[in-house]
C-alpha cells in the first residue's frame, strides 16, 4: 500500500513537473525582440486604419496600408512623426483608381508598388500619383507577396497551381523573368500546387523566400541589374517538423485519398511557416501548427543558416505583427480616454537573447 500511494504521489510530482516545464518552454516573442523606436500615429477620423497590414518607411514619409474592406482609400501617407498627410489613390473604377484593394506594399524613393491577390493585379505609383496598372492570369501570377528590387523592377512571390512561383516585372509591370516552381515533395504529389505559399525578407542583397509544404526557405541571388534570377539555394529544410509538431503525413495523405479529407483540411493539419525575417547573419521564421483553438505557434532563429533556436511562443504574440521592406513591426491600438489610437513599435532581435543561445 505505501508502495502504491509513494507511486502515486511521485507520478503526480511528475506529471506536475512535466506541466512546469511545458509553460517555461513557451517565451514570449517580445523577449525574443526588443523595441528601437515608436510612433503614435494620428488620422482623421473617418481614416482611422481598421488593420495596419504593411507599411513603406522613406527617408521622410512613412506609407501605410489599411487593410479595411469598406474604405475607399487604403494607402495613407504620413510624415516620419507620424502625422497623417494625404491619401494615396483610391478604390473605384475611374482613371487613375485601385479597382481591388491591395494587400503589400512596397517602395523606393519616390515609387510605391501595392499588389493584390484579386485578379493578380499590380499598382505602380510616382510621386503619389498611380502611373500603371496590370492584372495577371493566374497561370502566370497567383499573387502572395512583392518586393522592389532596385527602384526598377519587382520581385513578386506566387502561390498554387501557377507554372512560376517566382517572377520580375519591370517599371512598367511587363514581365521580365519568370522562374519555375520548385519541385513538390513526391509524397505530397496528389497536392501538387495547393500547399504552397511565398513571402520575402531581407534587403536587396540577400533576399529570401519561403515554401508552405514542405516548409523550407531559400536564398536568392539575381544579376547585377536584378533583371534576372541566377540561383536559388535551399538554406533550411523542414521548418515547423520538429519534435513539438511533426503530424503523421503519411495518414494524412491517405484520408485525402480515400476522400476523408477536404483539400482544406489538409491544409489545417499541415505545419507551414507564418513569416521569416532576416537580421544580419540570423534569420527568424514563425510556424504554425494546424488551424483554430488546437493551432500552436513556434519561433526558430538560424545563424549563418543554422538552427540555434526553436520555442514556442504564445499565439497572441503575433496580432499586429508585420514585416516590411526594411524590418519588422508590430502595430498596437488602445483606448486613451475613450478614443481608439495606434502606435507603431519597430523592433529587432534582442542582442541579450541572441546571445544567451549563441553561445
Amino acid at each position: 500500500m505505501k508502495k502504491l500511494i509513494f507511486l502515486f504521489s511521485f507520478m503526480s510530482l511528475l506529471i506536475s513537473c512535466n506541466k512546469e516545464n511545458k509553460s517555461k518552454n513557451i517565451v514570449s516573442l517580445y523577449n525574443i525582440f526588443q523595441t528601437t523606436d515608436s510612433l503614435n500615429l494620428s488620422f482623421p477620423d473617418t481614416l482611422f486604419p481598421k488593420r495596419i497590414e504593411d507599411i513603406v518607411l522613406t527617408k521622410e514619409y512613412l506609407y501605410l496600408l489599411n487593410l479595411n474592406f469598406t474604405t475607399k482609400y487604403p494607402l495613407l501617407k504620413l510624415n516620419r512623426k507620424g502625422h497623417f498627410i494625404k491619401t494615396i489613390g483610391k478604390i473605384g473604377n475611374g482613371p487613375k483608381e485601385m479597382k481591388f484593394l491591395p494587400f503589400k506594399i512596397s517602395g523606393e524613393k519616390n515609387i510605391l508598388v501595392a499588389g493584390s491577390p484579386t485578379l493578380n493585379t499590380f499598382y505602380i505609383f510616382r510621386n503619389d500619383t498611380l502611373n500603371a496598372t496590370h492584372s495577371f492570369l493566374s497561370n502566370k501570377i497567383k499573387f502572395s507577396d512583392l518586393k522592389i528590387l532596385n527602384g526598377k523592377n519587382i520581385l513578386c512571390t506566387s502561390y498554387g497551381k501557377t507554372k512560376y512561383h517566382l517572377t520580375i516585372l519591370d517599371s512598367n509591370l511587363n514581365i521580365k523573368y519568370q522562374y519555375i516552381k520548385m519541385p513538390e515533395s513526391t509524397g505530397l504529389a496528389t497536392l501538387a500546387g495547393f500547399l504552397n505559399f511565398y513571402a520575402i525578407t531581407g534587403n536587396n542583397k540577400n533576399i529570401y523566400t519561403q515554401y508552405c509544404y514542405p516548409p523550407n526557405i531559400y536564398k536568392i541571388k539575381f544579376d547585377k541589374f536584378y533583371s534576372k534570377i541566377e540561383n536559388i539555394e535551399l538554406i533550411y529544410k523542414g521548418a515547423g517538423l520538429n519534435e513539438y509538431s511533426r503530424p503523421n503525413y503519411h495518414t494524412i495523405l491517405s484520408d485525402f485519398q480515400k476522400g476523408k479529407l477536404r483539400k482544406l483540411d489538409v491544409f489545417k493539419k499541415f505545419s507551414r511557416i507564418h513569416l521569416i525575417y532576416k537580421e544580419k547573419n540570423y534569420l527568424l521564421g514563425i510556424y504554425l501548427t494546424s488551424f483554430g483553438k488546437t493551432a500552436k505557434k513556434y519561433a526558430f532563429i538560424l545563424n549563418n543558416n543554422r538552427l540555434v533556436k526553436e520555442v514556442q511562443i504564445p499565439n497572441e504574440d503575433t496580432k499586429g505583427l508585420f514585416v516590411y521592406d526594411n524590418g519588422i513591426a508590430r502595430s498596437i491600438y488602445y483606448n486613451e480616454d475613450g478614443v481608439l489610437k495606434v502606435k507603431l513599435y519597430f523592433l529587432e532581435l534582442n542582442k541579450k537573447y541572441i546571445n544567451s543561445i549563441t553561445r
